[in-house]
């Protein structure tokens, strides 16, 4: 299959998805500004990581303008295989469908998949900058020196953002704790996309967007 058609299929799969995003509401209280301005394609958006949900939590707190503009997002994800065989069918599916590129072996191999997509393809990426999820703790961790070599190496801009999770209120039922209502997240996009600065190293690098994006998330944690 060709990649417009691959690309089609990722655009009618995420409008429709967007179409659905009251489902989401059902489990999730979501607030979110949204971006002011937006570079043209390609981007890569840099949010923390708290959750499963993440992925779809960010692209459909998008307005609709810039939701429709950004089409199709890439997201990353393990490979298939790192999944419970149970689940690996479902999990294929939904990287098909969605568009999801499996992290690689070697991190060369990964940044060369995504900088396709994004040099070859002009598609919108989501990357997680810490590389995993953090559950436990406030603090953000130190974010992966990929993130700025996929930067450099594709030329996109980039748009930090931050997510934010409260617990939903819940009740003890024979000793469970059962959640009783909705989620509360917050999404605090940075204003507008932009460039890294060029400050001689790599981590450096990384550590000044590890900067913004620990702005963004203290101030979506005290909107909670």
């Amino acid at each position: 299959m060709n990649d417009t058609a691959v690309a089609g299929r990722h655009h009618v799969v995420q409008r429709w998805t967007f179409r659905f995003r009251f489902l989401i509401h059902l489990f999730y209280d979501i607030s979110a500004n949204s971006p002011v301005v937006l570079a043209d394609n390609p981007i890569i958006i840099t949010p923390n990581h708290k959750s499963f949900a993440d992925h779809w939590i960010i692209a459909l707190s998008f307005s609709r303008h810039i939701f429709e503009r950004q089409i199709p997002f890439r997201f990353l994800g393990h490979h298939p295989e790192h999944f419970p065989r149970a689940f690996r069918w479902i999990i294929r599916f939904i990287w098909w469908a969605y568009g999801v590129v499996s992290i690689e072996k070697g991190e060369s191999n990964t940044i060369q998949k995504l900088r396709t997509v994004l040099k070859e393809h002009g598609q919108t990426v989501i990357m997680y900058p810490e590389g995993t999820r953090v559950r436990d703790g406030s603090a953000l961790r130190r974010f992966r020196l990929r993130i700025v070599r996929l930067h450099r190496e594709s030329g996109a801009k980039i748009l930090p953002v931050a997510i934010q999770f409260k617990k939903a209120p819940s009740t003890k039922i024979l000793g469970i704790n059962i959640p009783i209502g909705r989620r509360r997240c917050v999404v605090n996009f940075a204003r507008e996309a932009t460039n890294l600065p060029e400050l001689g190293s790599l981590q450096d690098e990384a550590d000044w967007l590890r900067f913004q994006v620990e702005q963004l998330y203290d101030t979506a944690r005290e909107s909670l």
